[in-house]
């Protein structure tokens, strides 16, 4: 028997590490946001793998008190909590492929509601309808003064019951 020898060539692929898309992630809330409001969107890609990269995303320093929730699928930071919330926020973010990881930094910052100029036309709305009437009919149309022509304002009935139904852009 004649033995062949066999050349096996082992090529080293070299993993690259996920990166961000951005530096670093800036994003601005107005005090008070109301708990789920999303805060920023982080974006990483996998040189590797590209679209087919299985990534994860975590908050890995700065969440004190838990403040700020982060989809570990997607990158989505939220908040958590919005009680006692400082003005600013340094968050350290990483996001991983399983192998290798890198962060980013997360600067959130706090802003006080500018002060609103917004003022129903009346103060008090009046109508009437007859009792027991099936007869579809506009009551009254609420007006708003105080914004640009380039704000966007809606309408809606607090404590509504049904009965009641209000235009969201127009107020009839």
């Amino acid at each position: 028997m004649k033995y062949v020898g066999n050349r096996i060539r082992i090529l080293a692929v070299k993993q690259t590490v996920s990166c961000f898309i951005c530096e670093t992630y800036e994003s601005f809330l107005l005090v008070n946001p109301y708990t789920n409001v999303t805060v920023v969107q982080l974006d990483a890609v996998d040189p590797d793998f590209g679209d087919q990269s299985d990534l994860r995303y975590t908050i890995a320093e700065g969440n004190e008190n838990e403040k700020f929730i982060i989809d570990s699928n997607t990158g989505l930071i939220s908040v958590k909590e919005n009680k006692n919330l400082l003005h600013l926020y340094k968050l350290k973010a990483t996001v991983t492929d399983g192998i290798f990881s890198t962060s980013i930094g997360v600067n959130i910052k706090l802003k006080n509601l500018p002060i609103t100029q917004l003022h129903f036309s009346q103060t008090q709305y009046y109508a009437s309808i007859k009792e027991n009437t099936s007869e579809i009919k506009k009551l009254v149309m609420i007006q708003v003064f105080g914004y640009s022509p380039s704000e966007s304002i809606q309408y809606s009935i607090l404590n509504q019951k049904e009965l009641f139904d209000i235009g969201k852009t127009s107020g009839v």
